[in-house]
């Protein structure tokens, strides 16, 4: 499966976002009970424009399942092919020399902040 398009990657990003919207609807959503003799119904137009935020995110959610159903039927279709490692290199070694030099550095100042008079030490780490 590849990924290349823009339109895909906003359906996957909706799609991760889908619980987020479960959470909005739950929290934003405002429909008034009244439990007396003389209630009556508020009018779909009044609910909807008391739930605008719950409304938009029931529809990004409806959006979500509908791109979760495309995504699982497009990665139903591909096949696992197996791939065999040969050989390993480790190209680019320089990254991690300079983070190691960097916490070795803040540890020793770090250190060097804790001991108590006036004079400092200069810790030296291998």
């Amino acid at each position: 499966m590849r990924i290349s398009g823009s339109g895909e990657k906003f359906e996957l990003y909706i799609l991760s976002l889908w619980f987020l919207f479960l959470l909005i609807i739950v929290i934003t959503i405002d429909v008034p009970f009244c439990y007396g003799e003389d209630c009556k119904f508020i009018g779909l137009a009044s609910l909807l424009q008391r739930n605008i935020i719950s409304v938009i995110a029931f529809g990004f959610l409806a959006f979500g399942t509908l791109y979760y159903f495309r995504f699982d039927y497009r990665v139903a279709g591909s096949k696992s092919i197996a791939a065999r490692i040969v050989k390993i290199e480790d190209v680019n070694y320089e990254h991690l020399t300079f983070l190691r030099m960097l916490r070795s550095t803040c540890c020793a100042a770090a250190a060097s902040r804790n001991l108590h008079g006036t004079q400092r030490y200069l810790l030296k780490t291998t």
